[in-house]
């Protein structure tokens, strides 16, 4: 026996308002959704990263200078203008990491919803893809700008005329249908198809996925698309996965690690390899 599944959720949650999984509802809710998010969190982490930058600057600038400065440039300093100089980098560098700790926790709060909702948009828009968007489905709901009732009507008709004809006349008809390419032709490679898979192997004269690896679905394009040309719902993973990687790269910016030696004023920041963590990790 095959399993049935509940309805498409939110990757486990319900939908915060109800939702028609069609190409308008994808084109105007769901995509545009995962790109605010994505927004949303690139401009948190510019705006933290110029903020961190400023702290940096400003505390490299407010340090006082202990000791006698030369006519050369260099500085002497007593054995007490050493431990007060040392004292003032020290404090510097305190005030400096809990500054730089409060912005990340303050973009940690701006961020965090939107990293946990981008990845359930991700794996629903995988579900999606498998199960409301695979080429079968949108195949099937081909209309050739027809009503529902004569879609219904011509199906039945066409069903008729097809079943049981010879394997090369079936191979003829699903072959005249690709050249055509109308949209009325989806409506018949679908009759033909379903013809085609209910047959006993050795009368099929081709293989189902040989056909629908030929034509082209405008939903299925739209909606899925491929490498080259992503539709809507490989977008949306690729949105998440772009947001993923700037908050990795600036948590590397941000670790203890980097802001100790952001407070030192070091080398340049190495952006260290991390991972985005994951739903309530995340």
């Amino acid at each position: 026996m095959l399993e049935l599944k509940p309805r498409v959720t939110f990757a486990g949650q319900p939908w915060p308002t109800p939702v028609s999984f069609d190409i308008p509802w994808l084109k105007g809710v769901f995509y545009p959704a995962q790109l605010s998010r994505k927004e949303r969190i690139t401009s948190a982490i510019a705006d933290g990263e110029t903020r961190i930058e400023k702290v940096r600057a400003e505390a490299a600038g407010n340090v006082p200078t202990f000791g006698e400065r030369r006519s050369n440039g260099t500085i002497y300093r007593t054995g007490n203008d050493q431990a007060l100089q040392a004292a003032a980098h020290s404090v510097a560098q305190r005030q400096t990491v809990d500054a730089i700790r409060k912005i990340r926790l303050e973009i940690d709060a701006k961020v965090l919803a939107d990293l946990q909702n981008m990845e359930r948009a991700s794996l629903t828009a995988r579900t999606l893809m498998e199960r409301v968007w695979d080429k079968i489905s949108t195949l099937s709901r081909a209309s050739g700008g027809m009503n529902t009732a004569d879609v219904v009507t011509f199906k039945a008709n066409y069903t008729q005329i097809i079943r049981g004809v010879a394997a090369i006349e079936l191979h003829r008809l699903a072959q005249n249908a690709i050249d055509d390419g109308s949209p009325l032709s989806l409506v018949m490679l679908d009759c033909i198809r379903t013809e085609n898979f209910g047959r006993k192997t050795n009368d099929r004269p081709f293989l189902n996925q040989a056909l629908l690896d030929l034509i082209q679905v405008p939903e299925f394009t739209e909606s899925v698309g491929d490498d080259a040309k992503p539709g809507l719902l490989r977008q949306v993973i690729s949105l998440h996965k772009e947001a993923g990687t700037a908050w990795a790269n600036f948590l590397g910016k941000v670790g203890q690690v980097s802001i100790q030696r952001i407070a030192r004023g070091l080398a340049d920041i190495r952006l260290d390899d991390t991972s985005v963590p994951v739903h309530g990790a995340e």
